[in-house]
């Protein structure tokens, strides 16, 4: 057996949430690589399509479908476009993120609507994608987080940057997805679905 054939997702459906962003085409180019059929799910749909197309060009089987986080509505669609398109879910890769919040002095309102997307919207869009899993027979959930969950900042990361200081809901959000996963882990145990 070869490494390709090793690390084959060949017959997969994989859906990458934040797909479009630079972190996550990479994401996506890897799952492609291997033989998964990768869904982008992005807010703006154009750019998603874009990026889908662009690996399709290069004989890689990559879709795009749109995903508001906050919206469960849209988590809704989601899960209801991938069932319809592909029949299955093999594998989740929740790499979304939203971040309204432009630092420590930003007004409260812009926290409370990261907490919509990166928190409401994290746990909904998790549930969703778990329950199709299972329904599809069972994979696999990878959530995408920061040492910074674990850690809290290291503001000498900032330096020299445009990214200003820190916003204190990338940190709130890092350290909540790492506990979310364990208790998700748990959650899932028996149900063919790891977290």
């Amino acid at each position: 057996m070869n490494v390709k054939e090793l690390f084959s997702l060949k017959d997969k459906v994989v859906l990458v949430s934040g797909g479009a962003g630079n972190y996550g085409k990479c994401i996506v180019e890897g799952l492609a690589e291997a033989d998964a059929t990768v869904i982008i799910a992005s807010r703006n749909i154009a750019t998603a399509q874009q990026v889908a197309d662009d690996f399709r060009s290069n004989n890689l089987d990559v879709y795009a479908m749109q995903l508001d986080q906050g919206d469960h509505n849209s988590v809704l669609q989601l899960k209801q476009q991938i069932k319809q398109s592909f029949g299955n879910l093999h594998v989740f890769v929740n790499n979304a993120v939203s971040r309204p919040m432009k630092g420590y002095d930003a007004p409260i309102e812009q926290f409370a609507e990261s907490m919509q997307v990166n928190a409401t919207g994290m746990m909904d869009i998790l549930r969703e994608m778990a329950d199709l899993i299972v329904e599809s027979g069972g994979g696999s959930i990878i959530n995408i987080g920061s040492m910074m969950g674990m850690f809290g900042p290291d503001l000498s990361n900032y330096e020299g940057t445009d990214m200003g200081n820190p916003s204190p809901d990338y940190f709130f959000h890092n350290a909540g997805l790492i506990n979310l996963t364990k208790y998700m882990a748990q959650i899932l145990a028996g149900k063919n679905c790891s977290c």
